[in-house]
């Protein structure tokens, strides 16, 4: 799934740099919300708020696990 596909390249390359992209949860609504977040943190445009390395992504994977709903169970 590209959500940024479009019918030329150049339409596809502007569609990246300016557009949103589509939630995770909406390509797969069986994700839970604490990977839909880590995602969509991931895909955000604003490089301030994305996550500045793969330890942060690994330490919110941790908490992920870790909490009170396992966010790797897909939802029922």
């Amino acid at each position: 799934v590209n959500p940024f596909q479009r019918q030329t390249q150049a339409e596809t390359i502007a569609a990246i740099i300016s557009d949103n992209s589509v939630s995770a949860e909406n390509i797969n609504p069986k994700l839970s919300s604490g990977i839909v977040n880590l995602i969509d943190r991931c895909l955000e445009k604003d490089r301030d708020k994305r996550f500045q390395s793969a330890a942060e992504i690994l330490l919110e994977l941790d908490k992920i696990e870790s909490g009170s709903l396992s966010q790797f169970d897909f939802k029922s």
